[in-house]
């Protein structure tokens, strides 16, 4: 198990500017295109990448099954122990309680990673605030991509429209 991650470097992490050799857009197209795996309850995809600044990181885009509301966009980062620290977690619409506050709500929502939900016992990315800014996973990757730092992702939007490889 690590120590604790503070505030500062969770907040350097999410910033530090980030640049993708893979179209994460294309990489969710093949997420949906695949066949659920038996015995599976979603489908998942990775990215692995190296930030701006060294950093190795990862987006996952996870989708449930049956239901198209269960579905994930992660940005995560792996510590120098190998370990895999989630930074922020979009997901779809469930009900999610903040159980340092008690604040609960059924929304789409996005996790953010604290040091005072770490220092409580809790995962990193227990906190989380409901959000309208998406509605599906294409959404959620795409706020992802403007939250944490991507640069270059806008010209690939472009690229959703054209037929799958």
């Amino acid at each position: 198990m690590f120590g604790v991650v503070p505030d500062s470097e969770i907040r350097r992490l999410t910033a530090t500017p980030k640049r993708l050799e893979v179209d994460p857009f294309k990489v969710l197209g093949r997420l949906r295109r695949s066949p659920l795996r038996k015995g599976h309850r979603n489908k998942q995809r990775k990215v692995k990448f190296v930030s701006l600044a060294g950093d190795a990181m990862e987006i996952i885009l996870r989708q449930g099954r049956p239901d198209p509301l269960n579905f994930s966009a992660v940005l995560g980062y792996r510590l120098p122990s190998g370990e895999f620290f989630l930074l922020r977690r979009y997901n779809g619409r469930h009900e999610h309680t903040n159980s340092l506050s008690g604040e609960k709500f059924d929304a789409f929502h996005v996790h953010i990673a604290t040091e005072e939900y770490q220092k409580a016992g809790r995962d990193a990315e227990s906190y989380a605030r409901s959000t309208n800014r998406f509605h599906d996973l294409e959404g959620a990757l795409r706020c992802l991509l403007e939250d944490c730092g991507f640069e270059g992702f806008e010209r690939k939007q472009a690229e959703l429209f054209e037929e799958p490889d």
